[in-house]
């Protein structure tokens, strides 16, 4: 994956600022990016991303988008295989499922508290359970 250093530089900034960082590949020949804003900056500026912001709950077994070059497979051990693409080292991609996890093993309890129907949770309950 190519990378670049992404930089604001608008005339009231002092000097330019790194913002974040710009990756690049062609994959099955489509042209494929991943943006990831620079912690310091989001940190300087008093921003928090969710470490898993753009996950969508789904009871499909793949998504819309490639995990890696070859397969949709919704899978998390095919999802840490692939940190690198996503500019993650390993041990940080395994934290982040390991967060989701942990944020989600009481999902069915906070359903019943919600009063949300099983009817309207149970479709999820393979994929969330097996996470």
């Amino acid at each position: 994956m190519k990378r670049i250093t992404v930089y604001a530089d608008f005339d009231f900034l002092a000097a330019p600022l790194e913002i974040g960082t710009l990756g690049y590949e062609r994959v099955r020949g489509k042209d494929h990016f991943v943006f990831e804003y620079s912690r310091e900056w989001l940190k300087q500026h008093g921003w928090t991303l969710s470490p898993a912001y753009d996950i969508n709950p789904g009871t499909k077994m793949h998504q819309c988008i490639l995990i890696d070059q070859y397969t949709e497979q919704s899978d998390a051990g095919i999802l840490l295989q692939s940190s690198s693409r996503y500019m993650l080292e390993k041990n940080e991609a395994m934290g982040i499922i390991e967060e989701v996890r942990n944020t989600i093993k009481d999902w069915r309890k906070t359903a019943t508290e919600l009063q949300i129907s099983h009817k309207i949770f149970e479709p999820y309950c393979n994929r969330w359970d097996s996470l």
